[in-house]
């Protein structure tokens, strides 16, 4: 077997070597690897043995393929020996692959630590023979070897549709080494670890390549739900990754919702929706709503759990309401696989009643003039009510149980109205009137009016109530009277009022159901508030609220400062009357006091006199803002608060809030309300009896009673004991008076300041400039002189500075004080400035600062940058100095070297920095190393903290822990590793900012800094350049070529040394001849040379013709070793090699290449087809080509390929290594075909598919070697590819089924290889030849031909065809087709429908009218009839601008004559009942018949008409919208101040109809006038007329409605309206009569007039009202005995009682029976004449009466009474009562010289003209009298008086005050001073009679 493979290596040897012809060739093969077994195995055995007992074997055979074992490698050895192995990822020549001794060798060991990859492999075989290595070596063989599986990847599924689904991978496939990746899945099994195994189970995967990244699309298949699908990727040596997915049943459950109503037309006021899943378990449904149909819902977990509970109370809760769309989901929980199942409804939805509304009721009036027997009620909405859901429905009414009755409404305002007259009878005065109004949900509002005969309203309490909120009401708290003074006093005369001001409320508790207004009497002046609605209520600023629980149960709020005539600052009386919307009215109300006694109402609105505050205090210092401050360590002062009003206080509070806002103390209020109790004399009338006579004395006595306290002092003390914390305090006083006005609060507040701390240094910090203190934990430090400074303030509220608190603040520096140089105030803030402190200075430092109370404190300089402190434990010394510390660099002398007059170190190198300080001592010591641009490229510095070791102790400059200077010498020791060029700069620094540097001397700067240079890389030789071509070279000696050239070529090195270089010293070339053992070298140095720089440049050699070998070289730099060789080549590139170099030329090329083009064996006889004429062969498929290339010399280098219609091309390359590159589109290399030598390629077979359907399709190869070497002509083959069907099509000259005329069939047959030959053509069933071929001009593919058909008939046909290549058609055919020639006959009665007038109108006596077409033909088809009628809506204009078709009218077919038919259209449609439907409009009808073979007729046209059978109907009444009923057509309206008008308003009724023409109608006016003023005139009715009304307007846009409407001409004056209307269209049609009557009663309840009346200039003269009143607000006092005859005049409902009635203050009515006088009857309202005599009023109020009366004309009508006040009345038939001064007495005297008495509290008003005043028995006229004041002043001159006043009232009734005498007024009138003189003169007297008995007595 040993000599077997010998000998078959020893053949290989040979036939390798006679393969050639080239003996160069065989030399380079030498050292190649040998690649040429044709089964893809190596093999390698040893040579023959030198001696037949050497028997070492060596055998090895390697797969070419991948493989991930050696199974299939053959390795055999000897036993006994030892085998050893080097791996090569690229070529090698034999003896650079070395030994296997080298350290790169590694034992074999049956491949155990065998490293995957692809390269070269080479053994040696090794056995101890005799103490010597007997080795056995082979060549280097290829390898593929490949254990690691591809790389992991992911897939997903990607959801096509519900049921479809794909699956593809979500990352990339790939494999590190053998990559042809394959990729197989199967079910359920991943346990597969074999190829063969995956290979029968599974299903291989196409992948798709994505420029370079590979992946795969799956399709998915039902068979893999629920289960694992595996993925498995092998690569070409069979390792195996996988990765699976579970497909999961992704179908979504079902979804079924039910119960919602989708009609877009109803709505629902419940929700009975029932919506459920399949399954029910383990899905949940969700739900969101919107008002749109939204494109995108969303994701459900956006949206709501939908509750399968929920019943339809739950389901009104959640869903909203109006016009929205529903979408629901299905998900099964946690399961994210799984689809959603989605539906989305509509749904109308509207839970919410329409908004609540109130129905006024009118009187009853009579709707037909002159009919009193029946009358009506008006029942109308005044505020609009709104619906915003569904929209109105209905609104309906009912009287009791029964029925509802349906009621017109109208829009207003964006809501809705209503109003409706309604029988005044027995049913609707026993019954309850229930108004409803009802949505289209079926949500209903109501309003129920009660019997017209219920209950008056009732005022159940009136109260003044005050909140202080107005929105609450219902929870204000009630006010009480308070009861002052005394009736008996002059002084305060009894009041007991409710205090009110203008912020409160009378709150009126009513019982009523229908509240229409609350009538106010205010001192006896009536004001009505209407409440009948929103609008009105809103409008007098009342607020209702009404009981929930029962409607008629309402509280009024009516603001007090809403009422007319309240005398401000006084008593107010003050009446209610509440009226209903049936005109009933209550009883009088007044306000109650606890007792129910009425009381009154005190007004007092708030003014500047109420609740007034004031303060007087005495602070201790007062800042410039005016801050009142009080301080010290004790203190105690009082702050006096005065509290006013002018009408009486209830309460007060002090509250003195401190600064943090909390109260220090506070005062509760004091009630006040109760006044104080005072006392005052008054003089009563005794009745005694003195001789049997009655004598009246007059005494005095005195009475008790409470008066308002109207001032109140407080006093507030603030002391050091409750006032000890610093700020701000505010005093508030709040007052509030009896009214409850209370205090303003900037008049109630009072600010000072309490300041006790001293001031303090802002944030602990001062600064100082210039900025050169340095701080330590042992000092503060500066070189030069500085300025401090300091900012202080007090605290926020303290008292501040001022300037003389500078002498004050002081800087204390060692033994030394400084004075403050300037300061600045801000505020609170002051700045001390102490400028210019002196160097050399030293010591403890600190600020003394006080404030401008004297509070004081001393802050300490710290060690702490800026920062003071109040501990002097934490004070620090301040030290200045300016003396330079010292600083060198020491370099080391070993090791250097100076190239250039520079020093050099070529590698590391240590030096030191030495430094010292004796003064302020070490601060830091500084390396700075800057590079040659004077960069800083390295830093280093002795920080405080690190410190420095000196003599093994550890020195820290200034660290934390550091208390001391530090003033010894420090050196530190540094090296620098880094390349570079480096200045050294050495520095230090002390604690007081000095630096070495700033000594600027020479000698001690050249110590202080150093340049040095360190030069670390080696040179390198960048590129070896032959030519054009060049690369960078490599450290080990290639074994492959690289170079190919044809003549001599000169060869460049080129060199560099990068960075920091010291210069290239020479380069040093080597060659070596193939073959040869020694190179030759050649040195260049690089002095003197013009190739290169100092670190970079070339050198350069010729390499000649004929060479073969390799190349190399080594570059040195300048400050290499001299013998680098043992310096480890340091400072030179070492050996750097060049490729192989080979030459080559063209004829040799001929020789050795060739290219063969060749169909593939895949290409089947069934898809090839050879015409036999022309032998040309045709293919219907792709054609697949093999194609061969080779050149055996020099190697492929580059392969052009193309096809040309394909428009395809590429280029296959094969780079220096041997790879093969391929570009363009789908060649494919033949792996198997390739054949190399060494890195050259030198045969390989590639695959291209012809695929373009097209002709002469021209494949082209050519080759291009590694000399460049190309063929002039490429080789080249043609093929013809038809691979599509013919298509086929016809057509006919028409394509209905119907002709009237020949037909022609075109035949369309689109085919590039066409033969006619070949078309079949198939004509009811008979095979018939087309002749007639023509080409299409604008595509020769294209073949048309035609065949024509010329018989009546019915006919079918069907085409086929096969192309050259075998490709068949589809068949084309049709169905049968008639021919017919005749068209139809037409006949119609449009004539019948056109009028001798412009337009066109047909009316009720035409309602029976129809259209009639007939149509005779026997191909009948109705739609082709064309009828059509178009229609607008009727009272548009004439003409079909508008017009829409519509679709009416039936066929009909005559029995007899089938092909005879007819059609009838009706516009009226007569039912059972005899009623007609009609179809009003505007029409034109016209017909265009066709029959089925499309032969016609020519059309007719009626004219355009209308159709009208409407009457016209009243549309409005006083602009309100009415129903087209019988009780609209009668009216009778009474409008009066309860009903309202509004401005400008007049009845009017409207008439309408969409063709209307006029209106007729006949008026008649009765009203009565005033001439002017009062006076009244005659009163008699206005002439009537008849006319039309022609004036048409139209009333909307969509409806066209034409309208009329007749207004009355005037509607100002109060009386009787009435007018009869009828309303005619254009087609005659005319309304029911309308018959209409309107009283206004406007100025009254009544219209009534006090007759006869007329004013005079004197008002004794003047008649009727003239001699009541002066004007409406003041009624004349007369006396019972002054009035006249009064003429009256009442208008009113005939079967109305009407009485004359008077009415006092207290609501007391009268009724003064007086009868009619006479009476007539018009338009059923009575006209009553009255007379009240003036004997009525001396009969009824006898002398001592005093009263006002109010004159009134009440009627009363179905048991509602109405009233109108005539006359305002004062009978006064009482003397006027006053208030005499209390000093008017007898005897009295006065020193002025004058004296002034007044009157006061006079009860009512004088006649100034009729007052007397007596003085000393002299009538006098120089009295002044005030009306406003209530006052009579009369002055008395100097002397002695007797005096009496007279004074008489406007009714001439008089009080007089009884003469008092003996008044003395001046000093020398007065009695006292008389006797005081008398005394005088006695004393003196007497003086002078002692003064002489005593000088008489000495003498």
């Amino acid at each position: 077997m040993k000599n077997a493979r010998r000998m078959f290596a020893f053949i290989s040897a040979l036939a390798l070597a006679f393969s050639y012809n080239a003996p160069s060739f065989v030399a380079i093969a030498e050292d190649t690897v040998d690649l040429k077994d044709s089964v893809g195995q190596q093999t390698e055995d040893v040579s023959e043995p030198t001696t037949e007992e050497n028997d070492l074997e060596l055998n090895v055979v390697i797969p070419d393929n991948w493989t991930n074992n050696f199974d299939e490698w053959t390795v055999d050895v000897s036993t006994d020996a030892t085998l050893y192995y080097k791996t090569s990822e690229t070529p090698l020549a034999n003896h650079m692959w070395g030994t296997y001794s080298d350290s790169d060798a590694k034992l074999w060991n049956d491949g155990t630590a065998f490293e995957d990859g692809e390269g070269y492999i080479k053994f040696w075989a090794v056995r101890k023979q005799d103490d010597q290595d007997e080795v056995v070596d082979c060549q280097a063989l290829t390898y593929k070897y490949d254990t690691t599986i591809p790389d992991a990847f992911s897939v997903e599924k990607i959801r096509i549709d519900d049921k479809t689904f794909d699956i593809k991978s979500s990352s990339s496939i790939s494999d590190n080494l053998s990559s042809n990746l394959e990729i197989y899945y199967v079910l359920d099994n991943s346990e597969l670890t074999k190829k063969s195994e995956i290979e029968a189970v599974g299903n291989r995967i196409s992948l798709n390549d994505n420029n370079g990244e590979y992946g795969f699309n799956l399709h998915g298949e039902p068979s893999m739900i629920d289960h694992e699908v595996v993925f498995y990727v092998i690569d070409e040596a069979g390792n195996i990754q996988h990765t699976s997915i579970v497909i999961k049943d992704t179908s979504k459950p079902y979804l079924s919702v039910s119960g919602i109503d989708t009609d877009e037309n109803k709505w629902s006021n419940t929700l009975n929706w029932l919506v459920t899943s399949i399954p029910t378990e383990n899905v949940s449904i969700y739900y969101k709503t919107s008002d749109k149909n939204e494109f995108d819902w969303g994701a459900y977990e956006s949206a709501s759990v939908w509750n399968s509970e929920w019943d339809s109370e739950a389901l009104a809760d959640v869903i909203p309401e109006n016009h929205h769309y529903v979408h629901f989901w299905a998900a099964y929980d946690n399961d994210s696989d799984h689809e959603v199942a989605e539906e989305t409804f509509h749904y109308n939805f509207d839970k919410t009643k329409p908004t609540e509304f109130a129905v006024n009721m009118s009187d009853p009036f009579w709707p037909q003039p002159g009919n009193f027997w029946w009358s009506q009620r008006s029942f109308s909405t005044d505020a609009t009510f709104y619906e915003n859901g569904s929209g109105i429905e209905s609104v309906t009414y009912k009287i009791g149980n029964g029925g509802e009755q349906y009621i017109a409404y109208t829009e207003s305002n964006g809501g809705y109205k209503f109003e409706i007259n309604i029988n005044n009878d027995e049913n609707l005065a026993n019954n309850a009137l229930t108004f409803i109004v009802r949505d289209k949900a079926k949500n209903e509002q109501t309003f129920v009016i009660d019997a017209v005969n219920s209950s008056k309203p009732i005022i159940k309490e009136a109260s003044v109530v005050y909140s202080d909120n107005k929105e609450e009401l219902e929870k204000a708290t009630s006010k009480h009277s308070l009861i002052f003074g005394d009736e008996r006093s002059k002084t305060y005369p009894y009041s007991n009022a409710v205090y009110a001001n203008n912020n409160d409320y009378i709150k009126l508790e009513v019982d009523d159901a229908s509240l229409n207004s609350i009538i106010v009497n205010v001192n006896g002046k009536q004001q009505s508030l209407g409440v009948r609605n929103q609008q009105e209520t809103e409008r007098n600023g009342i607020i209702v609220y009404s009981d929930k629980s029962n409607y008629r149960y309402k509280n009024c709020y009516i603001p007090v400062s809403k009422l007319n005539g309240l005398n401000k600052q006084g008593v107010n009386t003050i009446s209610f009357v509440i009226k209903s919307h049936n005109n009933t009215k209550s009883e009088e109300a007044y306000l109650l006091d606890s007792k129910d006694n009425h009381c009154d109402i005190f007004y007092d609105p708030k003014d500047q006199d109420d609740s007034t505050v004031s303060f007087s205090a005495t602070p201790q210092y007062v800042d410039a803002d005016g801050k009142k401050y009080y301080g010290g360590s004790s203190f105690s002062e009082e702050i006096a608060i005065t509290i006013k009003d002018d009408k009486g206080l209830k309460n007060y509070t002090c509250t003195v809030i401190g600064p943090d806002g909390k109260i220090v103390e506070k005062f509760p209020p004091n009630d006040l309300s109760s006044g104080t109790l005072t006392t005052e004399p008054i003089e009563v009338d005794n009745e005694e009896i003195v001789d049997g006579e009655t004598v009246i004395t007059t005494s005095s006595v005195d009475i008790s009673y409470n008066v308002p306290i109207d001032r109140k002092e407080h006093i507030i003390e603030i002391n050091s004991d409750k006032y000890q914390a610093n700020g701000c305090y505010t005093l508030k006083v709040q007052a509030t008076d009896l009214a409850g006005n209370i205090t303003d609060e900037n008049n109630g507040t009072f600010e000072f300041y309490v300041d006790t701390d001293a001031p303090t240094v802002i944030e602990d910090r001062y600064t100082y400039t210039p900025s050169i203190l340095k701080y330590f934990t042992f000092g503060i430090f500066g070189n030069d002189s500085v300025s401090l400074s300091v900012k202080v303030e007090d605290n926020e509220s303290g008292c501040g500075f001022s300037d003389e608190t500078d002498e004050k603040v002081k800087l204390k520096w060692g033994e030394e004080e400084y004075k403050v140089s300037s300061s600045s105030s801000n505020g609170q803030t002051r700045e001390f400035v102490f400028d210019t402190l002196p160097v050399n200075a030293s010591g403890t430092a600190y600020f003394i600062i006080e404030d401008a109370l004297g509070n004081k404190s001393n802050y300490y300089l710290t060690i702490i940058d800026g920062v003071v402190s109040t501990n002097e434990s934490s004070s620090t010394l301040l030290q200045l100095e300016n003396v330079k510390p010292s600083a060198e660099i020491i370099l080391p002398e070993n090791n250097q070297h100076i190239v250039n007059g520079e020093i050099w170190y070529p590698s590391a190198f240590n030096y030191e920095v030495v430094a010292s300080d004796k003064d302020s001592g070490l601060n830091n010591v500084s390396l700075n190393v800057k590079d040659s641009n004077n960069n800083a490229v390295y830093d280093q510095y002795s920080h405080t903290e690190d410190g420095v070791v000196v003599e093994n102790q550890t020195i820290k400059f200034a660290s934390p822990e550091t208390k001391t200077k530090y003033t010894d010498e420090v050196r530190y020791n540094y090296n620098i590793d880094s390349e570079g060029h480096y200045l050294l700069i050495s520095d230090s620094q002390d604690n007081a900012g000095n630096y070495a540097s700033e000594n600027t001397e020479l000698s001690l700067k050249n110590k202080r800094e150093k340049v040095v240079h360190i030069d670390t890389k080696n040179p390198e030789i960048t590129e070896f350049r032959f030519e054009s071509k060049g690369e960078n070279g490599s450290d080990i000696e290639y074994s492959t070529y690289g170079y190919y050239f044809k003549e001599d070529t000169i060869v460049r090195v080129y060199v560099k040394d990068e960075d920091v270089s010291s210069g290239i010293n020479y380069v040093t070339l080597y060659r070596r001849e193939t073959g040869s053992q020694e190179p030759i070298s050649m040195t260049v140095y690089a002095s003197g040379t013009e190739n290169w720089n100092s670190q970079e440049g070339y050198a350069e050699f010729k390499i000649e013709k004929g060479f073969k070998g390799q190349i190399w070289a080594i570059v040195v730099d300048n400050v290499a070793s001299s013998n680098y060789l043992n310096d480890n080549y340091k400072h030179t590139s070492g050996l750097r090699y060049a490729n192989g170099t080979i030459v080559e030329d063209a004829e040799l090329h001929a020789n050795v290449s060739s290219i063969k083009i060749e169909e593939s064996s895949t290409v089947s006889p069934s898809n090839v087809y050879q015409e036999n004429d022309t032998n040309i062969v045709f293919y219907n498929q792709d054609v697949p080509l093999i194609i061969t290339v080779e050149d055996s010399f020099s190697g492929i280098s580059e392969i052009e390929w193309s096809i040309a219609n394909d428009n395809k091309q590429g280029i296959i390359t094969v780079n220096e290594n041997g790879d093969i590159q391929t570009t363009g589109d789908e060649a494919i290399i033949i792996n198997e075909s390739i054949v190399r030598d060494s890195n050259l390629v030198t045969s390989l077979q590639f695959m291209v598919t012809v695929t373009s359907d097209t002709n002469d399709n021209l494949v082209s190869v050519n080759l291009t070697d590694n000399a460049n070497n190309k063929a002039e002509a490429a080789t080249t083959k043609s093929y013809n590819v038809d691979k599509t069907a013919p298509a086929i099509s016809s057509a006919l000259t028409s394509n209905a089924a119907y002709y009237n005329g020949d037909q022609v069939v075109t035949i369309t047959i689109d085919e590039r290889n066409f033969r006619s030959k070949d078309v079949h053509f198939t004509l009811n069933g008979d095979e018939v030849e087309v002749t007639s071929w023509e080409n299409d001009q604008n595509n020769a593919n294209v073949h048309i031909g035609k065949y024509t058909i010329s018989k009546d008939g019915v006919y079918s046909y069907n085409i086929s065809y096969t192309d050259m290549a075998g490709n068949h058609s589809q068949n084309a055919s049709t169905t049968s087709f008639v021919v017919d020639q005749t068209p139809p006959v037409l006949k119609t009665n449009f004539n019948e429908f056109k009028t001798s007038n412009k337009e066109h109108y047909f009316g009720v006596s035409q309602i029976d009218k129809n259209i009639v077409i007939t149509i005779t033909e026997h191909n009948f088809d109705p739609s082709l009839a064309h009828v059509e009628i178009k229609r607008k809506n009727p009272g548009e204009t004439h003409d079909k601008t508008g017009m829409e078709i519509v679709s009416r009218g039936t066929w009909s077919t005559d029995e007899k004559d089938k092909d005879k038919h007819t059609f009838t259209i009706p516009f009226s449609n007569k039912k059972e009942d005899g009623k007609y439907d009609t179809y009003d409009g505007i029409y034109v009808v016209s017909v265009t018949p066709f029959d089925m073979a499309s032969n016609s007729t020519p059309s007719q046209e009626s004219v355009i008409f209308e159709i009208d059978f409407t009457n016209p109907v009243i549309s409005q009444r006083n602009g309100k919208s009415v129903s087209d009923t019988d009780k609209a057509y009668t009216n009778l309206e009474i409008f009066t101040d309860n009903t309202g008008v509004d401005d400008g308003f007049i009845p009017s009724v409207a008439m309408n109809d969409k063709n209307l023409d006029r209106i007729e109608y006949a008026l008649t006016v009765y009203t009565p006038e005033y001439t002017s003023g009062k006076e009244i005139g005659t009163i008699a009715p206005s002439t009537s007329k008849n006319g039309d009304i022609t004036q048409i307007v139209e009333t909307g846009t969509e409806n066209k409605m034409k309208e009329a409407v007749f207004a009355l001409p005037e509607f100002k004056k109060d009386g009787i309206y009435s007018f009869d209307l009828t309303a005619v269209d254009k087609a005659g049609n005319k309304s029911v009569l309308c018959r209409n009557t309107s009283v206004l009663m406007m100025n009254s309840d009544v219209l009534a007039y006090i007759t006869e009346s007329k004013k005079a200039d004197n008002v004794k003269d003047s008649t009727g009202w003239y001699s009541l009143q002066k004007d409406e607000k003041t009624p004349i006092s007369k006396r019972p005995d002054d009035f006249k005859d009064l003429k009256i005049t009442v208008f009113a409902p005939t079967d109305s009682k009407t009485n004359i009635v008077l009415r006092d203050q207290n609501g007391k009515t009268d009724d003064t029976g007086l009868n009619a006088d006479n009476s007539e009857d018009m338009y059923a309202v009575g006209v009553y004449s009255y007379t009240l005599p003036g004997q009525f009023f001396i009969d009824n109020y006898p002398e001592g009466t005093n009263k006002d009366i109010y004159l009134r004309a009440e009627n009363t009508y179905k048991g509602e009474t109405s009233n109108i006040s005539l006359a305002w009345i004062r009978i006064d038939a009482l003397a006027p009562s006053c208030k005499v001064p209390s000093d008017l007495k007898k005897g009295k005297a006065f020193i002025k010289n004058s004296k002034t008495y007044t009157i006061t509290d006079i009860s009512e008003s004088l006649n100034p003209d009729e007052c007397k005043v007596y003085d000393n028995g002299v009538l006098m006229t120089n009295f002044t009298y005030s009306e406003a004041d209530k006052s009579l002043s009369y002055t008395l001159d100097k002397g002695r008086h007797n005096l009496s006043f007279v004074l008489v009232d406007e009714a001439g009734n008089s009080y007089t005050v009884q003469e008092v005498s003996f008044i003395q007024v001046g000093l020398f009138y007065c009695l006292w001073f008389r006797i005081l003189l008398g005394f005088i003169i006695a004393a003196l007297v007497g003086v002078s009679i002692w003064l002489f008995k005593k000088k008489k007595s000495h003498t």
